[in-house]
């Protein structure tokens, strides 16, 4: 078994006084990921919701249009390599120009809220360590699924490998995240067909444009039942 922390021995200094005491940090893994027996990328991620995370980069890049392109997915012993066979592989690219949201789900604003507010109660609950990114999927009256990774790219590809194996429908559901905006983070979300994106930070300009050629609806700093709407404000009520 991956362990997903680790204990190490610090000096801590409080008070004005220096203490040696035993701390948890995070554990960083390297996994090593071919595409068809072809090197593609090295992940540096959180040892938990692996294979999670490969159904989801599949997707969120742009490799593969479709989960079910998918063939198989073979580990090795140590989990440390996995090589993917997929059948008629894309160009791997982000979202091309022609990406659309076409999703006509509708999210109220009270309901955006308290998912907001269940979300950062629960990401600071599951980890104590700190240093953690979070996302949820989520609709009106729940959060779906909650992951944490060391990567906040990470944890939009696992929630969207878990929600395939689950058989969860993206298009009805929207993704509360833990970090900022940056455009390729909005493109991985249009890739996926997911409607909406929270996050508790902002979104960059370029991320704003993004979402807005692509029918994004996109949503950040939520705090005191105040929030900002950069795009897409037609799928709220």
């Amino acid at each position: 078994m991956i362990e997903t922390t680790r204990t190490v021995h610090i000096s801590q200094y409080k008070n004005g006084i220096i203490t040696e005491v035993e701390d948890t940090t995070l554990s960083e893994y390297h996994l090593t990921l071919y595409i068809n027996g072809r090197l593609h990328t090295i992940f540096s991620c959180t040892p938990e919701h692996l294979e999670e995370l490969l159904l989801g980069y599949l997707l969120s890049e742009g490799i593969v249009k479709d989960l079910s392109q998918v063939e198989c997915i073979n580990f090795s012993e140590d989990w440390s390599h996995a090589d993917v066979q997929v059948k008629q592989e894309n160009k791997p690219g982000l979202v091309s120009e022609c990406a659309y949201v076409k999703s006509d789900a509708v999210f109220s604003f009270s309901g955006v809220i308290r998912q907001f507010e269940r979300f950062i109660w629960a990401s600071r609950k599951r980890y104590k360590t700190g240093g953690m990114h979070c996302a949820a999927l989520c609709d009106d009256q729940d959060i779906l699924l909650l992951v944490n990774d060391i990567s906040r790219h990470n944890t939009i590809d696992k929630i969207v490998g878990m929600a395939y194996k689950q058989q969860i429908d993206l298009a009805s559901k929207y993704l509360i995240i833990s970090a900022r905006v940056p455009s390729d983070m909005a493109q991985k979300v249009i890739n996926c067909g997911i409607p909406m994106l929270v996050a508790r930070s902002i979104a960059t300009y370029e991320a704003i444009q993004v979402a807005r050629r692509c029918n994004l609806t996109l949503l950040g700093r939520i705090e005191d039942k105040q929030m900002k709407i950069y795009s897409g404000k037609q799928r709220l009520k």
